[in-house]
């Protein structure tokens, strides 16, 4: 392993071990990781025995699909499903790419105003073809363009725990995520009906299942500290490709 990612590795496996963590997370939309971030989440939690799931960039990101299946992720997600058409295209095109063997676990993010309106519409066409979603509170707080409406904001809980009602009383996974912290998990563990509604929650990396973060609410400064020691670990990466394309560059500069 190369240097910081010992440590990654380590904090991994702490996660594993003492939280019960199954998978971890990575995007080629906000976060914007490269193929070689993939690559090495992908070795680290094939190393660890755990799951990744890969939110791509658009819910017809061909490109990124393909790229998912090479790494043979065990999980994906469609951003910023606004209507039962765009879920169409994200399953078209899952069928695509994956139309000769297993597909992944399938999910996909409800994270705008829009979204809510269509929301009884898309899971209609979600039965039977997507396993989970996720409520991204995050954008969902920004798609008002209110700056009194944030993620911990009582008005946006409201919304999110009517919405995760009625998707799991119709059966669904659902899942949450959206700049947690350990304030805003102490917000929401006082919300009784959305603890009963939602299975996962979910930081930029790693998820956490609903029983785990109510009793080991430290778990949500484990996981931020994961997603530290990843960005290090990229960040100690690209430095030392750094300094050899500069070492190669002053040998050329003395040649001429």
């Amino acid at each position: 392993m190369f240097g910081l990612e010992e440590d990654l590795y380590a904090q991994l496996l702490h996660l594993r071990d003492n939280f019960g963590i199954s998978y971890i997370k990575a995007e080629f939309e906000a976060e914007g990781s490269s193929f070689n971030d993939l690559v090495r989440l992908r070795r680290l939690t094939a190393l660890a025995g755990l799951g990744l799931i890969l939110k791509i960039g658009g819910c017809e990101a061909v490109r990124d699909l393909q790229d998912s299946l090479h790494l043979g992720v065990d999980g994906l997600v469609a951003p910023m499903i606004e209507s039962p058409f765009a879920l169409a295209k994200f399953w078209e095109a899952v069928n695509r790419v994956y139309r000769f063997g297993r597909k992944p676990r399938l999910a996909f993010n409800v994270e705008t105003r829009t979204c809510l309106e269509s929301f009884d519409e898309i899971l209609d066409y979600a039965e039977g073809k997507m396993d989970s979603l996720t409520i991204g509170r995050t954008d969902l707080a920004g798609s008002w363009l209110d700056p009194q409406v944030t993620p911990d904001s009582d008005g946006l809980l409201s919304e999110v725990e009517k919405i995760a009602a009625k998707a799991r009383a119709r059966g669904w996974d659902v899942w949450m995520g959206g700049s947690l912290s350990r304030s805003s998990i102490d917000l929401l563990a006082q919300r009784m009906a959305l603890r009963g509604s939602v299975s996962h929650f979910e930081t930029r990396k790693v998820v956490v299942a609903s029983p785990v973060l109510w009793s080991h609410p430290e778990v949500i400064a484990e996981a931020l500290r994961f997603e530290e020691l990843f960005l290090m670990s990229r960040q100690e990466i690209l430095e030392s490709l750094t300094r050899e394309d500069s070492r190669r560059l002053e040998a050329l500069r003395r040649r001429s």
